[in-house]
Parts: structure tokens; sequence; C-alpha cells
């Protein structure tokens, strides 16, 4: 091949990565656990189309001058994403949840954990009463209240997501499900569940934020800046209203 062919082709190839770059940069890419479920997000064809994680991935890009873009990844693949600068954040999270070499976000969204008893067997008066226990918890995730109260004792039992640990509870499997209010109360409003449990124990309160690659495009003051916004403007709470 003559050697103009050969400089042209490397020159038409340096612009697309050129034009490829300067379009990423314009993106703010969130990754999102693959094993989430509404109100957290709802997939279609491995791309969010509904849910809290979608609503406030696109409010924060808006007010950053940025595209939101997806990547859906299994949990335990989202720290490593972050990392090689894949994705530039994870939101509606703790660090204690992922630890890594991130920013976290002033934390914005509040949540909790609690742990849903069928009514067959004795009511937990507390966390300690779950000791050897098996508890349906999901594949990847940490508990870090249950593991600090209970330590040694405390019985994982894993399952792909949370709708699967809730099947397992409707059809005597287990017991004891720890899941998070806001899914639980999500779900419970549009299908009961088949099985009487107790009123859920409460196992920790949280205030979630947003962890930041550190080969993001952008600074975290840039990212508090746009939760401030989306906190003082009612957007963060209409979106989370919507879920309700």
């Amino acid at each position: 091949m003559p050697s103009h062919e050969i400089g042209m082709r490397a020159f038409v190839a340096a612009l697309i990565a050129l034009s490829l770059s300067v379009a990423h940069a314009a993106d703010f890419t969130l990754v999102v656990d693959r094993s989430t479920e509404m109100p957290w997000a709802a997939f279609r064809d491995g791309v969010p189309v509904d849910g809290i994680h979608r609503d406030i991935g696109a409010a924060l890009a808006e007010r950053l001058g940025r595209t939101a873009r997806f990547v859906v990844l299994p949990r335990r693949r989202v720290p490593r994403a972050l990392e090689s600068g894949e994705a530039d954040a994870v939101c509606v999270l703790l660090p204690a949840w992922l630890p890594g070499p991130f920013q976290w976000t002033e934390p914005f969204v509040d949540n909790a954990d609690v742990v849903l008893t069928a009514r067959s067997v004795p009511a937990p008066a507390d966390i300690a009463a779950l000791a050897g226990e098996p508890v349906g918890t999901i594949n990847g995730f940490a508990y870090p209240a249950l593991e600090q109260a209970l330590g040694a004792a405390f019985v994982r039992d894993d399952a792909p997501d949370a709708r699967t640990n809730l099947r397992k509870l409707e059809l005597g499997h287990l017991k004891h499900v720890v899941t998070n209010q806001r899914y639980l109360e999500y779900q419970l409003r549009r299908q009961p569940l088949a099985v009487p449990v107790y009123v859920p124990l409460l196992v920790s309160r949280q205030q979630l934020g947003c962890a930041i690659s550190p080969r993001a495009p952008f600074v975290l003051a840039d990212v508090n800046r746009a939760i401030a916004d989306l906190v003082r403007s009612g957007a963060l709470q209409r979106i989370l209203a919507k879920y309700r």
C-alpha cells in the first residue's frame, strides 16, 4: 500500500478517535447494577428506561451540562468500571457498600434497610434475634449493619435479586429477608405478598450519595453543586414522590 494512503488512513482514524473522545467527554456516564429493580430501575434491552437511578442521573447530567449515559453491569463489576473510567459515577449508594479509590458526594437520598419476617415464626425483637438464622440477601451486596451486629452469626442466603428473596419468603424457603424500605413499599403497593408477615424490623437508616470515578472528566464540587440544585429546586422530591 502506498505510504500516502497509509498516512491518510492513520489521519482519518485519529479524527474518528478524537471525535469519539469529544463525544464521550460530553457524557455523564453512570453505572447501574444489573440486579436493581423498581422503584430504583427498570430495564429494556439492557438500558434503564424508568426508575430513580435513571431520573436522578438525567437530572444531574442536565445540571452538569452533559448527556446522561448508562452502563448496566453486574454488581461485582461496578468498582472496576469506576476505577477504569468506563463510568463516571454510580449513585444512591453508601461508601461502606462500595470500597475503592472514589470520591463521594454529599448524601442526598434517604433510605433504610429492613428485615421482613414471615408470621410462621416468632417476630425478631431486635437484630440480635437473627443470629444464626438464614437471612435472604442479594449476591454481591454488603450489609454493614447486620455484619457488625451479628458477626459470624450473620447467615446469608444469597439470591440474584430482591424479587427472588420475596418469592423464597412466600414459598417458605426463607423466614427472614433483608431489603430496602423504598423497594419493599413500592412492591407491596402493587402486589401484596402471598404470606402473612410482621411489620418490618428496622436495621439501619442511611443517607445515600454518589461515588465519583478518579478518571471522571469533572470535579467533585461540580456534582455537589448539581445535587444542591436538585434538592433546592424540589426536583429530587418530585422524583422520589413519583416512585412511592
